[in-house]
């Protein structure tokens, strides 16, 4: 989960004592969002100072900020963190100028913006391929309306609960829900021409997301490779008075959170304009730091991590373990693979991710590995067109045998690749007639002649895909004859 703390300041304008607005937010906007009926707050942030603490249980928050009204007047106001639904904010505590402990109370959003569905619009989030972790809505320093993830932390900002969006925009869980808005809320002064600072301190437990492809593992295997994320929203702040003036968030690491188990870290995010200043590691001190200066946060600003409790190293170890001991099914063969994919995040050339997949290719075929279902022959032909993980181990492995004379090997696999290539010939041919017959009725009921060739060219093997595999088997079945070597490249 990523925690959030947003510090919502629904502003009242005081003159002396005189209060001449309202003190509670009344206008709701953005996925979670809450903005103060006066948006014209003189109230500036100055400056913040975010420290993390992460760990597989929790990520411990201490955040400072500084907040200066740079008006004549004096502000005073209620200023709150948003409690997000299936978010708790554990020993939750606030200080003022070193000395005020504020009364912190939790107050919910009104009924009338729950029930209204507001929220709804607004703010969003990153684009999906912007997202890895998925922010989730929430706030930052000084936002009043935006979103953030749980497990999002953010400082002092005009409120915004969590869990409101998803990377490409608000979901509608907000509205109706008697959990949605809550705040931990507390009354400020602000005055004039005064800068004050606020230290707010948490934890949260972080978002947990095992891996879908291993929902047959053990759970122990499942928790070590689960990812865990968590980060800090800062696009809230844009809401405050100018700029934010600077701004230094430390990610801290320890014997729990380790450095080689963090996976990603934002920013800079993908499709993404970075930040002026990225982030400098300190070996030494063990800590990353990304230090900001003079800006007006958007989402490409947020910050968010993910880790497991594993390296990338001892999880492939891991779960070749069980491949070998054919206790991965296909999706967890295929995700196993995946990692050394070029994109997969393995910090290796690409030469080393074929020498590592020829590794583990025996194992996700005949005959080391397990038998090819129905199941895996429709994955492999149809819906992967003929470039699935059992065709791209046995057209390498052949290929490598070739290349290194390991006849034994090679007459070993080639009985069940020309198993594989018969069957997916087979298929694909029983799918072409199928989608013919499809495509024909699709013109009989008068489609348009650029969605029946649409449905043609997404469905079923191409030509070449179909001569490639034809020429592959006729390779294997002269090898198996007594001809030369089996397979292709």
């Amino acid at each position: 989960m990523r925690s959030m703390a947003v510090l919502v300041v629904a502003v009242a304008i005081l003159a002396g004592t005189s209060l001449l607005a309202d003190v509670a937010p009344v206008m709701y906007s953005g996925a979670t969002g809450i903005r103060p009926k006066d948006a014209d707050t003189p109230v500036a942030m100055a400056w913040e100072e975010v420290d993390l603490y992460p760990s597989p249980e929790k990520t411990v928050v201490k955040a400072a900020f500084g907040l200066k009204n740079a008006g004549t007047k004096d502000v005073q106001g209620e200023v709150g963190f948003p409690v997000f639904p299936g978010t708790d904010l554990h020993d939750f505590t606030v200080m003022i100028d070193g000395a005020e402990k504020p009364e912190v109370k939790k107050s919910a959003l009104p009924k009338e913006a729950q029930a209204s569905g507001e929220g709804k619009g607004g703010f969003g989030g990153p684009p999906p391929a912007a997202a890895p972790g998925g922010l989730r809505g929430g706030a930052a320093p000084g936002g009043f309306g935006a979103s953030a993830a749980p497990g999002a932390m953010a400082g002092p900002a005009p409120v915004v609960p969590k869990g409101g969006t998803t990377p490409s925009g608000p979901t509608p869980r907000w509205a109706g829900n008697p959990e949605s808005g809550a705040w931990m809320c507390w009354t400020m002064t602000f005055p004039a021409g005064r800068e004050r600072k606020v230290v707010v301190q948490y934890w949260i437990e972080p978002e947990v997301r095992p891996h879908g492809f291993l929902k047959e593992a053990a759970a122990d295997v499942r928790d070590k490779t689960a990812l865990r994320t968590s980060g800090y929203v800062l696009r809230t702040g844009r809401y405050w008075s100018g700029n934010i003036g600077r701004a230094v968030v430390r990610l801290h690491y320890s014997d729990a959170f380790k450095k080689p188990l963090v996976r990603w870290q934002r920013p800079p995010w993908p499709k993404a304009k970075p930040p002026a200043a990225g982030w400098k590691y300190d070996a030494s001190a063990a800590v990353d730091t990304l230090t900001l200066a003079e800006f007006k946060p958007d989402w490409s600003w947020d910050i968010e991590f993910a880790f497991k409790r594993v390296t990338a190293d001892e999880e492939v170890a891991l779960l070749t373990g069980l491949l070998k001991e054919q206790k991965l099914n296909r999706w967890g063969r295929q995700y196993l693979a995946d990692l050394f994919d070029p994109k997969g995040g393995m910090p290796l050339s690409e030469a080393e991710c074929q020498a590592r997949l020829l590794d583990i290719y025996p194992y996700c075929v005949p005959p080391a590995g397990p038998a090819l279902t129905a199941d895996d022959m429709k994955n492999d032909i149809i819906v992967c067109r003929g470039d699935g993980l059992a065709h791209r181990a046995f057209r390498a492995l052949c290929a490598s045998y070739r290349e290194g004379r390991k006849m034994d090997h090679a007459r070993a696999l080639a009985p069940h690749y020309e198993g594989f290539l018969k069957q997916g010939l087979d298929l694909a041919k029983q799918a072409s007639a199928a989608f013919a017959m499809i495509q024909m009725q699709m013109a009989q009921q008068g489609a348009e002649p650029q969605a029946v060739e649409a449905f043609r060219a997404q469905l079923g093997l191409p030509p070449e895909t179909l001569k490639k595999m034809e020429a592959e088997l006729a390779g294997v079945s002269a090898f198996l004859a007594g001809g030369h070597a089996a397979g292709g490249r």
